[in-house]
């Protein structure tokens, strides 16, 4: 959890809590979103090279959207629509009033899978959250409905079992088949490319493109 959930809009920028691990600045007219933390840094730059031309005209949906950064990104990069999935309300109820931002961003108060059957995009962000819905998910069920909705490709960052926040749950002992080769094995068997792209803010966390 950041240490603040502060969200501030003007007319013109919008600015995240730069203590939050996606913060970010949003011009509300050029359409820029500069990421300002470093864990959002080192995770668009895992991306960037692949990521604009993947969203353009495309539509976009990220799962745990946190504020938004990689939907605003979508936007910046000419996507179709983009949809921010958030069940914490501490995000969601921050971004969601903000009215005149509706024609960039679709925000919907909702967990990732129970209600998220009825959603499908062409490009799927699912960063820094299995480990969030697991094990209450097991790994095959995660993978089956991040499948399902995908028409084109998603965007996976796998937290393994060694990061801090794998072991502040507690559950790591108990739960053996959650770890990396287990979850290659299942990204493999259920998308016809599964490439790596690099880290996240460490080198437990890597971000995957899984394409169909």
């Amino acid at each position: 959890m950041p240490t603040t959930c502060i969200v501030e809009l003007t007319e013109k920028r919008l600015v995240s809590a730069p203590t939050n691990y996606q913060g970010f600045e949003y011009d509300l007219d050029t359409m820029i979103c500069t990421p300002t933390n470093d864990r959002a840094k080192k995770k668009w730059e895992a991306v960037k090279d692949f990521f604009p031309g993947l969203v353009k005209e495309r539509l976009f949906l990220d799962l745990g959207a946190n504020f938004g950064f990689f939907c605003y990104k979508a936007m910046e990069h000419g996507a179709a629509h983009a949809t921010a999935i958030e069940s914490n309300k501490a995000y969601y109820g921050a971004m969601a009033p903000s009215q005149d931002l509706e024609r960039h961003v679709e925000w919907l108060n909702t967990k990732f899978p129970q209600g998220t059957h009825h959603l499908a995009a062409d490009v799927v962000m699912c960063m820094s959250l299995i480990h969030h819905v697991f094990p209450k998910q097991t790994l095959e069920h995660i993978m089956d409905e991040l499948r399902g909705m995908t028409h084109l490709a998603a965007i996976v960052e796998w937290v393994d079992r060694g990061d801090r926040a794998v072991i502040r749950k507690g559950w790591a002992d108990q739960y053996p088949e959650y770890n990396r080769q287990n979850f290659l094995d299942l990204a493999e068997n259920r998308f016809k490319h599964v490439f790596c792209t690099g880290t996240g803010h460490h080198e437990e966390r890597e971000i995957y493109v899984l394409g169909v």
